[in-house]
């Protein structure tokens, strides 16, 4: 288990900050390497990743590994390229198995406690500890911390020393927020004092990266799931939300609009000119839907690895961040849009299929399997929120991929353990015809 959790903790660590050295990069391969070998060679474990349960989430995975193989970032070395591929398809594998093994041990809600909030929680307490003891990614001015300022409060905004990009990172602090959030006031379990601890840290990181979005997403979700569905036995209309990618953006545009119109603007955004255009999302995602405005053989299974850029839009949208470097490689700050120009129709298809399967294994297990599900619904609902406005998967933001597999898995252990065994029980059917059969023709 410790294992796991060290290897998971090095996946979020952006090892560039400390060395350029090639060997912190191979290390988390090493690591899984030496975990399978043991799990499958000494303990004889299998995992079987086309069985039913595991079929779409397998088929995800597969189509990221394609896409990162055929990436259109020109700076990346072949052999990073390849190890990227490897480092992703042995932590699913390793994770998975893990996970598996784990649960038949202590347990569904202890193992996700364990494998999937412990590994961020402890990677965001180190960036914390780093920070107050100096250690900073930049030293150049990226503006004040908004929210902290109406507190009185002036101080710039951080980037932390083991993290690439603010956004990025505030994303990321939301998801170990949203799920602190439902350990403490909803499940009610155990681990309470871990998930205060969790909030506190993640609250005080959101407010140095001054990330607005993930804590007004976050305490949305805490309020769906621990006050609409409260009482629910089953939980209603799900089925919605995949549908947020679809509508969202054009229902936060409308919203910040009128905000931006009110009285209220300046004190959630630096201009009203930012926030009725989303920070410029809406320019950005008018140049990508305009890609898709007529059919092109590339659409059904997309561009690989920054599509934006090998379909020419980036170049475009570009040009509204000046003279950033890397600028032209900018994703489309929407995860709809980024699924459909990299992994094409045939992507966002599995992808929405696959939320509905973790929508099925909430549904069906919602008594059943109480923390389980909540958690699992609760970082369903941010994921698709936070992904109106950012990429929420893929490798544009450090982490956020490697966490959605993780979170997830458990949906898919979930529908594994509780399906029917189909075939089995076809089996003693047949046997007890056959044998009713032998007997009456005694």
């Amino acid at each position: 288990m410790y294992r796991v959790i060290f290897s998971s903790l090095l996946l979020f660590v952006n090892f560039k900050r400390i060395s350029p050295s090639n060997v912190f990069f191979v290390l988390p391969v090493l690591m899984f390497i030496y975990i399978l070998f043991d799990e499958i060679i000494v303990k004889r474990k299998r995992i079987d990743l086309l069985r039913d349960s595991l079929k779409f989430f397998s088929l995800l995975v597969a189509l990221i590994i394609v896409a990162i193989l055929y990436t259109a970032k020109t700076d990346l070395t072949f052999t990073f390229v390849i190890f990227r591929a490897l480092t992703f398809f042995l932590f699913f594998i390793t994770f998975l198995l893990c996970a598996e093994g784990e649960w038949k041990r202590v347990g569904g809600y202890v193992t996700f406690v364990r494998l999937a909030y412990i590994p961020l929680l402890v990677f965001v307490t180190l960036n914390l500890l780093l920070f107050f003891w100096g250690l900073k990614a930049i030293d150049y001015d990226i503006g004040d911390s908004l929210i902290l300022s109406n507190f009185g409060i002036n101080i710039k905004r951080a980037e932390f020393f083991l993290t690439v990009g603010i956004n990025a990172y505030g994303a990321v602090l939301g998801i170990l927020l949203n799920l602190s959030l439902i350990g403490w006031g909803v499940i009610k379990g155990k681990h309470r004092s871990l998930f205060i601890f969790g909030i506190i840290v993640s609250i005080i990181s959101l407010l140095l990266t001054d990330s607005r979005g993930p804590i007004i997403y976050s305490l949305l979700t805490f309020f769906v799931v621990g006050f609409v569905y409260r009482r629910s036995k089953k939980p209603r209309f799900l089925w919605i939300i995949p549908f947020i990618g679809f509508i969202g953006p054009i229902l936060m545009l409308a919203i910040l609009n009128l905000i931006a119109q009110s009285g209220y603007g300046e004190a959630v955004s630096r201009s009203s000119e930012d926030l009725a255009t989303g920070n410029a999302r809406s320019i950005i995602w008018a140049i990508a839907i305009n890609e898709f405005a007529s059919f092109k053989i590339a659409h059904i299974f997309g561009y690989g690895e920054y599509g934006q850029y090998t379909a020419g839009l980036s170049q475009k949208w570009g040009i509204i961040f000046g003279d950033k470097e890397g600028a032209e490689f900018m994703h489309p700050h929407n995860t709809f849009l980024s699924i459909a120009l990299d992994y094409g129709y045939f992507g966002l298809i599995v992808f929405i299929t696959v939320q509905y399967q973790i929508i099925k294994a909430i549904s069906e297990n919602w008594n059943r399997e109480f923390a389980l599900s909540r958690f699992l619904l609760a970082n369903l609902l941010y994921f698709n929120l936070v992904g109106i406005g950012e990429t929420m998967f893929g490798f544009y933001y450090q982490n956020v991929n490697y966490l959605f597999f993780m979170i997830n898995s458990f949906a898919f252990l979930l529908l594994q353990k509780y399906q029917k065994p189909f075939q089995k029980l076809k089996y003693v059917r047949h046997q007890k015809t056959q044998s009713a059969t032998n007997t009456s023709s005694h």
